[in-house]
């Protein structure tokens, strides 16, 4: 009954605004920039795409200070972030539309092997990275399925970073910095760079742009361990005393963080049909610590944790894209082509998880410090490559049809290291046969107190045929109709080394280095459709309705399991070899407009998905191997709203909102995962939304003032499906405000900005009760901790154009 009435109320308000919108006295002068997108893959207003889309302009992006996924989910209504810090934000992606989220730790730094449930295109490649947004035209965020034109992970919707193009027609070139300070933080932030677009000829064009950011960290380690120059505890007490104390130490602002971002272009009209555009980037992103905080006891605090190790960060991204359009006449011919390679090294603090899982004494019989960290190097290469025609036509029909082929491999490592095991237990010389020799275990790769190593491979390859088909009744009415065929392959190899547990833990009950694992390979074929219906009420509006499907492509676990290896110890479950892919049904009413001669611009609309097998992440229930699960059903309905109005000449004024209502609709219990129908799902706040104002104030004929102010909140979201779950907790919601002043003039600008206006310190996601599970453990909560965001930074800006 209360969410009948509170979704009745939101749709009256919204009711009301438009309402309130249409009385407004009219301002002729005031009509709003026409934003063109390229979604549907042809280019159009957004205001005639017949579905919700949103699209943040490069003037947008500086005047808010976008410069990733955090700010930019903050701006727009029904995209949600699990923000994590920059450390964690290249692992997984915390990107939530529609409340399509199953959850998966965001301190987890193994990347995930599901698919994200939003896709990520950088121009038209499709990969996930959280891109350091600099010179690019626009952003667009599609919500809902898009699976027909933009295939697997299209599930909760797409989001398109759109870079500027080189332009043959003339010399322009910019550079600028912005220079900050942070609350807590020692040092300056800044984040400079430059750009040139530089004709050759009138028909070529080369475009460059590369900067440097660096910011400040603001969280102290106060418990790190010491360790001496071979990697071994300083204790306190006897080395072989196991209750002796390590020694410790702390640093200030350990989580400090830096990107170094280029990016290449080439553009050459061919002829006056023909352009071909090449492009090369690169991103390295350095971090030194988690934006995490907590463990009070320990020596923790609002702005401190208690981790026994620092854990750096590095990644590199490269990224190489040829893309060609021939204008034939009837149609446009596209070619894209991309190559890219995503590297990362990530050491992570794994003490926790050691010190509360039930395996820690049962196979390492309790070393001598709960102490252990992680080495884990993370390298995904692919390639991809789409052929797409898209009619010219002016009649009635008009259609997409394309081929899209995609190779990816995937290599994941786990190195788990626990200094000062070895020589306790005098290990490998004195533990006899039946355990690996030291050459042995070097000739893996295993290094001295390394007691686990996991190496998982993977290989996809995706092939598919998609189309549109468009057809207009009249000048009213309009349907489209598409569909997705797609044949798809993945190969996951998992090898896995138990030293300590040696020929007893081996699959072949004879390997002295513990060696187990699997490889297993599985093929997937299917279709999807999308049916699209719109009609325009008047010259200014737009009312649609949306059927349309998306998906993850299913894989395989590379564990050992009792069909192939029955004899192996860890042997799973022969159910747990693979998941399927899942299935989201989206069900999709809008209307939108311009309103008083376009001086009022609105969307609405309300949809209701049902998300069938949905992938969750889990551990094996025998060995705790990290796998994809197949759960069952959810349901996920809301509505979501934006509104930008010129109020005056000189102010404009931007309101989203976001409810969505996500939950299982079905029980299931699969690897060792449980849930319940009327469970939330994780990450997804039931309220959510953003107010921004733009003030602009003429000084003269050349010199202007802007006055920006821009607000965000969300409502309080879970880490997990339910309190089954060993990591279960609840986050607040919170709202945060950032505000600058901007003086333009025809070739520079100034601004005076600040970040997180009130000093809010709020938490996005929490560690929960596995972390603080046993009441006569000394150091139970000692690894509790949350993501805490940036307190209020303030800084100048300058830009200057030549």
């Amino acid at each position: 009954m209360a969410q009948s009435i509170l979704k009745r109320s939101v749709l009256a308000t919204a009711v009301g605004v438009i309402s309130a919108a249409s009385a407004m006295p009219a301002y002729s002068a005031n009509l709003l920039e026409e934003v063109t997108v390229t979604a549907t893959r042809r280019a159009e207003s957004t205001m005639d795409v017949p579905y919700n889309i949103s699209a943040t302009t490069s003037d947008a992006l500086e005047q808010q200070g976008i410069t990733d996924f955090s700010k930019l989910a903050r701006s727009v209504a029904g995209l949600t972030y699990v923000d994590s810090g920059p450390r964690e934000a290249g692992i997984n992606s915390g990107l939530i539309i529609r409340g399509l989220s199953s959850g998966g730790d965001p301190s987890s730094d193994t990347a995930s092997l599901a698919s994200p449930t939003v896709s990520v295109y950088i121009g038209e490649t499709p990969l996930f990275v959280n891109l350091h947004l600099k010179d690019i035209e626009r952003v667009e965020v599609l919500r809902g399925p898009q699976g027909t034109l933009y295939g697997s992970g299209s599930l909760g919707g797409t989001i398109r970073h759109i870079p500027v193009k080189p332009d043959p027609s003339e010399f322009s070139a910019e550079v600028g910095t912005r220079l900050s300070t942070t609350d807590e933080a020692s040092g300056v932030n800044s984040d400079t760079y430059a750009i040139v677009n530089l004709p050759l000829g009138d028909s070529v064009a080369l475009r460059a742009v590369a900067g440097y950011v660096e910011n400040q960290g603001y969280i102290d380690a106060n418990n790190l361990q010491r360790l001496d120059a071979n990697g071994q505890p300083l204790l306190q007490g006897g080395f072989f005393n196991p209750a002796a104390a390590t020694q410790n130490s702390r640093k200030k602002d350990s989580n400090g963080d830096n990107v170094k971002h280029v990016r290449l272009s080439a553009l050459w009209d061919v002829s006056d049909t023909v352009q071909l555009l090449l492009t090369h980037q690169q991103q390295e992103d350095e971090a030194d610590g988690r934006a995490a905080a907590g463990a009070e006891a320990f020596g923790g605090g609002d702005l401190a944790h208690a981790n026994r190790y620092l854990e750096p960060l590095e990644r590199e991204l490269s990224l190489t894209a040829l893309d060609v359009e021939w204008d034939m006449g009837f149609a446009t011919l596209s070619s894209s082509s991309s190559s890219y390679t995503n590297e990362s090294s990530v050491l992570s603090d794994q003490s926790g998880l050691y010190l509360n899982a039930d395996f820690w004494a049962a196979y390492y019989a309790i070393g001598p410090r709960d102490s252990v960290y992680g080495d884990y190097p993370q390298k995904t290469e692919a390639f991809a490559q789409e052929l797409r025609m898209v009619s010219n036509s002016d009649g009635p029909i008009n259609w997409v049809a394309g081929a899209f082929y995609q190779k990816q491999k995937q290599n994941n490592e786990t190195n788990d290291i626990s200094p000062g095991f070895w020589d306790y237990m005098g290990f490998p010389g004195d533990w006899g046969p039946g355990y690996a020799s030291t050459v042995e275990l070097a000739a893996v790769g295993i290094v001295k107190d390394q007691i686990y190593k996991q190496i998982q491979k993977t290989e996809f390859t995706d092939q598919a045929l998609f189309g549109e088909l468009s057809y207009q009744f009249n000048d009213a009415w309009q349907a489209t109709l598409g569909m997705r065929a797609f044949e798809q392959e993945y190969l996951s190899t998992g090898t896995i080394y138990l030293p300590q547990c040696g020929v007893a833990c081996s699959n072949d009950n004879a390997s002295p280095l513990g060696l187990t694992g699997g490889s297993i390979k599985k093929t997937f074929n299917d279709q999807i459709f999308k049916f699209n219906v719109s009609y325009n009420i008047n010259e200014d509006m737009m009312a649609y309705a949306t059927w349309a499907e998306g998906f993850r492509h299913g894989g395989t676990n590379g564990i050992p399991t009792s069909d192939v290896t029955p004899n192996a110890p860890f042997a799973e479950a022969a159910a747990l070899a693979g998941y399927e892919s899942d299935l989201a049904t989206n069900w999709e009413a809008g209307i939108k407009g311009t309103l008083m001669d376009g001086s009022v611009r609105f969307s609405a609309a309300g949809f209701f998905i049902e998300w069938q097998d949905i992938q969750i992440d889990a551990a094996s229930p025998v060995g705790a191997f990290p796998v994809i699960v197949n759960g069952e059903t959810a349901e996920s309905k809301g509505v979501e709203l934006e509104l930008i109005m010129a109020v005056t000449e000189s102010l404009t004024a931007t309101v989203g909102y976001a409810y969505t209502d996500a939950q299982l609709s079905d029980d299931f219990a699969a690897g060792g995962v449980a849930g319940f129908d009327g469970d939330s799902l994780p990450g997804v706040p039931d309220h959510a939304g953003s107010l921004s104002f733009n003030y602009l104030q003429p000084i003269n004929q050349n010199l202007e003032l802007s006055y920006n102010l821009n607000g965000s909140f969300i409502s309080s979201t879970k880490t997990a499906l339910n309190k089954q779950d060993p990591n279960y907790s609840e986050t607040a919601g919170y709202a945060l405000w950032d505000a600058s002043v901007i003086l333009q003039a025809e070739q520079w600008s100034a601004t005076l900005f600040v970040d997180n206006l009130a000093n809010k310190q709020n938490y996005s996601y929490g560690r929960g009760a596995f972390y603080n599970n046993t009441a006569d453990n000394a150091q139970a909560g000692r690894d509790l901790y949350s993501f805490v965001n940036r307190p209020r930074t303030i800084g100048l800006g300058f830009k200057y154009k030549f």
